[in-house]
């Protein structure tokens, strides 16, 4: 086998951007912090979990019917499996 060398770049996402762009792009790349009350989907957290070997898993509903809230679910989910 070959040398191989990696180089890594790093590239300020933030240069040129506005405070209030600059926020929005915080919002982007962090999960949302999930409530305390939150209503558990287990119907679909069943779903995820069956399909979590598929390449691609699409979800889709209009805006504030919870997407991201399930996915950050699911995540946590996976991430207190992972813990034990």
């Amino acid at each position: 086998m070959g040398n191989y060398k990696v180089k890594y770049y790093h590239r300020d996402l933030t240069k040129g951007v506005t405070n209030q762009n600059q926020i929005l792009l915080q919002t982007k790349f962090h999960r949302p912090h999930l409530p305390a009350d939150l209503i558990k989907r287990s119907r679909l957290l069943e779903q995820l979990d069956k399909n979590i070997d598929r390449p691609l898993i699409l979800i889709c509903a209009p805006a504030g019917f919870g997407k991201t809230t399930l996915i950050g679910t699911w995540f946590e989910k996976l991430a207190m499996k992972r813990a034990e």
